[in-house]
């Protein structure tokens, strides 16, 4: 067995000799416990370039300490890390922890095939927090390079999901509110997290789409409209938006100027156009719609409520999205199923 410095220094000494013959060795040693054997074995894997080390290099992301000496390790493995980890950034069945490391990881390589691979897993992506990952790394490749091409037909359809994204945010938001406004009794803390997250999405959303905005008219310099837009100062906010008029062509522009204008939530929502029918949800319809439509945090949030209100013809779909859930939703539901079912409030 040995000691961690013993096997630590076997990790080293295989790096100043490289050799295939010690490659199972390494595979071993990267299965240690110790931050200190590991970190020795990836820098002896740079040395041996197999590419049998890749799967333990990319399960090696997830711990921070060892992510700087991973990604140069894989750099200097070439093509066929740059290949493994796209096809890796493109398998839904590898854990989000890992997958959330890739879209920046594959920006050390040869930027114009990395930016095709980001570009199409864009509009593949089903989770928000990697499809923001993938905006970043390609605006960092852009940023490095402003003549690098991107293709663009993926950002175009990702534009068009991000505005219809948003509104829906908008509506559902407003559909809640309005509930509230005629049945007291669904103001629960609840219902306030459900309006904080809507906030905090729509602002995400719109963020996201001025990352798309700012890849697809590179001239416009989209960054600096957009902090102008998040300016105090009314007037600074007022010339953001005569730009963004100047900028974009109809229908976008218009839908655009809805989601960052300081008019009515109302008023704003009826600048959708095509990118969004408004859904006039009742209340319980939906807290129904954020069980079948919604991301995980919403679903569970819903859930939740549902369980809190008693609202019994909602309580077996909301049953359903815990079984389905991950673990956020089992924490969040846990024990709610054996909640005290209140008076169902009318609708």
């Amino acid at each position: 067995n040995g000691s961690d410095i013993a096997k630590e220094a076997l990790a080293r000494a295989i790096g100043f000799r490289p050799s295939s013959q010690f490659e199972d060795v390494l595979v071993r040693l990267a299965e240690q416990p110790s931050v200190m054997v590991r970190r020795a074995v990836v820098r002896s894997m740079a040395g041996l370039q197999s590419e049998c080390y890749l799967p333990h290099l990319l399960a090696m992301l997830e711990e921070r300490e060892l992510r700087t000496e991973v990604g140069e390790t894989r750099v200097k493995m070439g093509e066929p890390a740059f290949h493994y980890i796209s096809e890796a950034l493109a398998d839904e069945m590898r854990p989000l922890s890992i997958r959330r490391h890739l879209p920046g990881t594959l920006t050390r390589f040869d930027p114009e095939k990395a930016a095709q691979v980001l570009a199409t897993r864009l509009v593949q992506e089903q989770d928000g927090v990697d499809r923001y990952k993938i905006l970043r790394a390609l605006g960092r490749l852009v940023e490095d390079d402003p003549a690098l091409a991107v293709e663009e037909k993926p950002l175009h359809a990702m534009t068009e999901r991000m505005v219809a994204r948003a509104y829906r945010l908008i509506d559902w938001r407003l559909s809640l509110e309005s509930g509230v406004k005629d049945n007291a009794a669904y103001e629960t803390e609840a219902h306030h997290l459900l309006v904080k997250l809507l906030v905090d999405k729509e602002a995400n959303a719109v963020e996201s789409l001025f990352r798309l905005l700012a890849l697809l008219y590179r001239h416009a310099n989209l960054d600096s409209i957009y902090r102008g837009l998040r300016n105090d100062r009314a007037e600074v906010r007022s010339s953001s938006l005569e730009l963004i008029e100047h900028t974009l062509a109809r229908p976008l522009r218009e839908a655009v100027v809805g989601l960052v204008d300081d008019a009515p939530d109302v008023a704003r929502l009826a600048q959708a156009g095509r990118f969004h029918v408004r859904l006039d949800l009742g209340y319980q319809e939906l807290l129904a719609e954020l069980l079948a439509s919604a991301g995980e945090s919403l679903r569970g949030l819903a859930a939740y409520h549902i369980f809190e209100l008693g609202l019994t013809p909602l309580r077996e779909r909301a049953a359903a999205v815990e079984t389905k859930g991950s673990g956020f939703l089992k924490s969040l539901l846990e024990g709610t199923m054996g909640m005290q079912v209140l008076p169902e409030p009318s609708k």
